[in-house]
Order: structure tokens, then sequence, then C-alpha cells
């Protein structure tokens, strides 16, 4: 009698893999900025804002969006093919969130790199709260 073969795919490393990697993108654009020369500091603006520094916090509150849409749902890993949709949405919304940022400071003339940190901390926060674990 034929026994079923064992699948080689498994979706809980797949999307360990994908966690680690959108991680580690968001902190590589921080390289980036200070590679290109455009970060001087780190500091509160004191002055008005450019409309891309003001998207770019606002963009902190896409991270909430995603915090309540999870909510640190434990998924069964019998469930979770079905469920990885939901994990790489939220991964893509964290990695917006610092894209905003690293725009923000990329574009000013200041270099001030508050806006990049800012979003850095709130993206890899949510991306530690969206681990996907079993």
């Amino acid at each position: 009698m034929l026994q079923p073969q064992k699948s080689l795919f498994d979706p809980m490393l797949t999307a360990r893999i994908l966690w680690v990697a959108l991680s580690f993108s968001t902190l590589l654009y921080g390289f980036v900025l200070y590679s290109a020369g455009k970060v001087s500091g780190v500091f509160i603006p004191q002055n008005d804002l450019a409309p891309i520094e003001m998207a770019a916090l606002a963009m902190n509150f896409v991270a909430l969006l995603v915090l309540s849409f999870h909510k640190n749902k434990v998924v069964p890993q019998k469930d979770f093919q079905k469920k990885i949709t939901g994990y790489i949405l939220c991964w893509a919304l964290n990695e917006s969130i610092a894209i905003f940022g690293f725009a923000a400071v990329f574009t000013s003339e200041s270099g001030n790199a508050f806006f990049y940190v800012t979003n850095l901390a709130v993206a890899l926060t949510s991306n530690v709260f969206t681990f996907p674990r079993k």
C-alpha cells in the first residue's frame, strides 16, 4: 500500500525566513542613509514639517492598524498556510512605515534622522508582535 508522502514545504519556516529578511531590510535603510551622508543627527524638529515628514509620522498609526488586525493571534501549524497572507500583509505595512521614514530623511535638507528612527522603532516593534509562532 502506498504511504502518503510528507510535504517538503514548511510554511512556518518560509514565513520566518521572510520575517527575518523584511526586518533586516528595515535596518538596511538606515545604513543607506548613513552611507549616503544624509544623516547629521537625531533631534526633534522645531519648525514646520514638510508634507513627506508629516506623512512619515502619520504612517506610525498604520502600525496600530496592523497590531489591531493581528492581536497576537497564534495560528496552529496545520492552519498556518491558510493564514500566511495576513502575516505577509502585516509585514508589508510595517515595511512601508520604515520606507516613509527613509524617504522623509532622504529628501530633507536638514539631515535629521528623527523620522527614520521613530518609524524604524515602530516598524520593528510591530514586526516583533507579528512574528510567526506555533
